[in-house]
């Protein structure tokens, strides 16, 4: 599996801060329908660990993926940062 998209993205937020919603979303043009729903995810200190998108929609040749990853973000703590990555 190789890597054909990557971006990071860092949230800051107080100690005593509640995350109510953190939400994954990916888009690109990708005609193999098999791998539209598979992305990694990796929050600080972690690794990356495979996640499957619970929706897909497409339409043309393009999609846009999405996967609620609120108990994640909200587990690593203040300051939390997660990456995302495509994969083929």
């Amino acid at each position: 599996v190789s890597i054909v998209n990557s971006s990071m993205s860092t949230v800051t937020f107080p100690a005593d801060a509640t995350v109510r919603f953190a939400g994954l979303y990916c888009g690109s043009c990708n005609n193999d329908l098999a791998t539209r729903a598979n992305a990694k995810l990796r929050t600080p200190g972690g690794t990356y660990s495979a996640v499957t998108a619970s929706q897909v929609d497409a339409a043309n040749g393009t999609y846009q993926s999405f996967l609620d990853v609120t108990s994640t973000v909200a587990a690593a703590g203040p300051g939390g940062c997660s990456n995302r990555a495509t994969s083929r």
